[in-house]
């Protein structure tokens, strides 16, 4: 039993809610930052948090390490069991936190990958989610230069012009790479395209075929 459990009972939880519509709104104490807190004797002066309480104790669904609790609906005043199931489940835009679409930052904070990943398209780039589908749209779904489908979740690269800020299209990862490597220098790719295509080995000639590699 954790130590919240010494102070907090499902018998004190009703006795500080009251139903308000599709809410069940905590009436109790709470925190400087207006969230629901429990006090009580030899408790650490900022109280216990009545909502992760809640979560691990009553619902029995483990908190990600430093995850704020809230509730679907944004009231932070709401216990209601189906709001908080929603919120731990799906992001406020209503993705849901797959394995796939769930990161955590460095303090270990869970966020939703499809948000961030607009944010920063919207942030940097200036897209918004219907200019960058109908460029997906345009693309037929590939890289605009190795025409490879873009395969699963996996987040796809924004190209842009670094001299003018100018959105030039959507690439796989190992093609922005390439772009990366060369720094964007046309005079680079051209000798490498020179260097692969040139009909005569020079190494050939001079050290022989026994130095193919196999």
């Amino acid at each position: 039993m954790s130590h919240r459990n010494e102070f907090m009972s499902l018998e004190i939880l009703e006795k500080f809610t009251k139903p308000e519509g599709a809410c069940n709104l905590w009436t109790g104490p709470v925190s400087n930052c207006g969230d629901p807190r429990w006090y009580a004797v030899n408790m650490h002066e900022h109280g216990a948090s009545v909502k992760c309480w809640y979560v691990s104790e009553v619902l029995g669904i483990e908190r990600p390490k430093g995850m704020k609790i809230y509730s679907s609906c944004r009231n932070k005043m709401c216990l209601a069991e189906d709001h908080i199931r929603e919120f731990m489940r799906y992001c406020r835009n209503k993705h849901e936190y797959t394995p796939e679409n769930t990161g955590h930052d460095k303090e270990g904070t869970r966020y939703c990958k499809a948000c961030k990943y607009a944010y920063q398209k919207r942030h940097y780039y200036g897209l918004e989610e219907a200019t960058f589908n109908q460029m997906l749209i345009d693309q037929g779904f590939t890289c605009k230069i190795c025409k490879r489908p873009f395969a699963g979740q996996r987040p796809h690269h924004i190209d842009h012009d670094h001299v003018t800020g100018r959105v030039r299209g959507i690439l796989c990862g190992q093609c922005n790479t390439l772009l990366g490597m060369a720094h964007d220098n046309t005079a680079i790719l051209g000798a490498a395209i020179g260097y692969l295509t040139n009909a005569e080995d020079p190494l050939l000639a001079v050290y022989g075929e026994g130095n193919l590699a196999p």
